[in-house]
């Protein structure tokens, strides 16, 4: 029994987020959502202290989570992260900064997948589009541009071609599940807009993303 309760210690992370809003710093009891990345079940569902929008979770080792952060009148933020079995005994660390739908702003859609220079939406990407298909059904005013970003390694050309294929389908996607086309803009910035130096491979990860900008 006492080896049993060794490894399940053993085997358990925990998991340290602040929730605030990205334009004030001011602290949000927010709604925070883990998911399996590959499974796509939804493993836990807690709200962020008010006062604080501090959250302590403890999770399983060995696994790929997904993170959403709902908050009503703020864009929905994500983020995806790994707890391998060697991993730190410390808390994984995350601040999180929700952007005001009313004050315009511009959100990652950390967990919308493509394979390596490909425009077909990985499975794994359904919970996320799910997400932001809540907020617009939520927010029938809402107007919004899907942007697609690349790095800069091939043809500048190649790259541009390629953001705008992989913004399109996830316009489609929150159009064939019932969302107006005309409330949906969708834009390709290739390599245009980098938001680290494209010196390594974890820059050009950050650079490689799908995102949503507030319209109105």
């Amino acid at each position: 029994m006492a080896s049993a309760n060794r490894n399940s210690i053993i085997n358990t992370k925990s998991l340290y987020a602040r929730v605030r809003d990205a334009l004030t710093g001011k602290a949000l009891a927010a709604v925070v959502e883990l998911t399996d990345v590959v499974s796509g079940e939804l493993l836990t569902r807690s709200t962020a202290a008010p006062g604080t929008g501090e959250l302590f979770v403890v999770l399983s080792s060995g696994r790929d989570y997904a993170l959403n952060v709902i908050h009503k009148d703020y864009l929905f933020a994500s983020a995806n992260f790994s707890l391998p079995d060697d991993s730190p005994v410390e808390p994984y660390l995350l601040d999180i900064a929700l952007v005001p739908i009313s004050g315009g702003g511009e959100s990652v859609l950390c967990n919308v997948f493509f394979a390596s220079g490909s425009a077909v939406l990985d499975e794994r990407s359904v919970s996320e589009l799910q997400r932001l298909f809540a907020v617009l059904r939520d927010q029938p005013t809402l107007r919004i541009r899907i942007g697609g970003h690349t790095d800069d390694v091939g043809a500048e050309t190649e790259n541009q071609r390629l953001s705008e294929a992989q913004a399109r389908p996830v316009r489609d996607y929150l159009v064939a599940a019932g969302i107006e086309a005309a409330r949906l803009e969708y834009r390709g910035y290739g390599e245009s807009r980098p938001v680290e130096a494209s010196t390594t491979d974890t820059a050009r990860a950050l650079n490689r993303r799908t995102t949503v900008e507030v319209l109105e």
